[in-house]
C-alpha cells in the first residue's frame, strides 16, 4: 500500500482574520497561514491529528526552542487500527519521534493550542478516558515550563467554555504557559474570542470527520470490488 501524506493546518487559519490570532498568540506570532502552522503528516494521521485523538509534544521538556517532536495518542478508539500497512498499528505511534526533512519546524506555541483544545474537546464530547488524560498531563507537563505560548485571559475563556474545565488543572496551565501584555481583553472580549475559535475548532473536526467517514466508504466500495474480482477468476478457473 502507498503511504500519502498529506498537510495538517494546527490552528485553523480563518482564525487569523479579526484579531482573534493575535488575541491567542500575541503581536508578534506568525501568521496562521504560513508553514510554522502546519505539519506533513501520514493520511490517517494527519485525519485523526484533525479531530484530536493523538496530539504532537516535546520529546524533551527543557528544550528551548524546540526542535524534536513526538506522537501521543490519546484515544483509545483508534488504539488497534492500522494507519498504513497491516502491521502498521496505531498503539505503536504512542510515544514515536516525528521526522523532518529539513530544518522548519512548527511553532510551538501553535502546537500548544492544539494541545490544549484536544484537553478541551476531550472532556466536552466525554470521550472515553479523558479523565486519565487530563491527569496525565496535569502530572506529566509535556511543554517546557515557563513557556508564553498563549495570553492568560484567552487561556481562562477557552479553558471554561461552557464550564468544561477543571479549575485547578487550568489554573497551572496559566501559571506555566500562559502571557499577559499590554492587550487587555475585558472578560465579555475574552468570552466572545473563545466562542468563535470553539466554533472555528468544531467546524474544522466537522469537515475532518466527514473526510474519514468518506475514506471508510471508499475503502469498503474497494473491498467489494476485489471480493467480486475473486468470485469471478474463481468462476473462470
Amino acid at each position: 500500500m502507498e503511504m500519502v501524506s498529506a498537510r495538517a493546518r494546527i490552528v485553523p487559519f480563518f482564525l487569523d482574520s479579526d484579531d482573534i490570532g493575535e488575541n491567542l498568540f500575541g503581536s508578534r506570532a506568525p501568521s496562521l497561514r504560513r508553514v510554522g502552522n502546519a505539519l506533513l503528516l501520514l493520511g490517517k494521521i494527519k485525519k485523526w491529528f484533525d479531530i484530536y485523538h493523538l496530539l504532537i509534544v516535546p520529546v524533551n521538556t527543557k528544550e528551548t526552542p524546540i526542535t524534536r517532536w513526538k506522537v501521543n495518542v490519546i484515544s483509545s478508539d483508534i488504539q488497534n487500527l492500522s494507519y498504513s500497512r497491516p502491521e502498521d498499528i496505531t498503539r505503536d505511534l504512542d510515544g514515536k519521534e516525528l521526522k523532518f526533512n529539513n530544518d522548519k519546524r512548527p511553532v510551538s506555541r501553535f502546537i500548544y493550542f492544539h494541545f490544549i483544545m484536544a484537553l478541551i474537546r476531550i472532556k466536552d464530547v466525554k470521550r472515553q478516558g479523558w479523565q486519565d488524560v487530563w491527569a496525565r498531563y496535569y502530572q506529566q507537563r509535556p511543554f517546557p515550563t515557563p513557556g508564553n505560548y498563549m495570553r492568560q485571559s484567552m487561556l481562562l475563556a477557552l479553558a471554561t467554555h461552557f464550564g468544561t474545565a477543571e479549575m485547578n488543572v487550568v489554573k497551572s496551565w496559566i501559571a506555566d504557559h500562559g502571557f499577559d501584555s499590554p492587550l487587555m481583553l475585558s472578560d465579555d472580549e475574552s468570552a466572545e474570542a473563545a466562542r468563535r475559535v470553539h466554533l472555528a475548532v468544531d467546524e474544522a473536526i466537522a469537515c475532518a470527520e466527514r473526510s474519514l467517514h468518506d475514506e471508510g466508504d471508499e475503502e469498503e466500495d474497494e473491498d467489494s470490488e476485489v471480493d467480486k474480482g475473486g468470485s469471478e477468476n474463481d468462476e473462470e478457473e
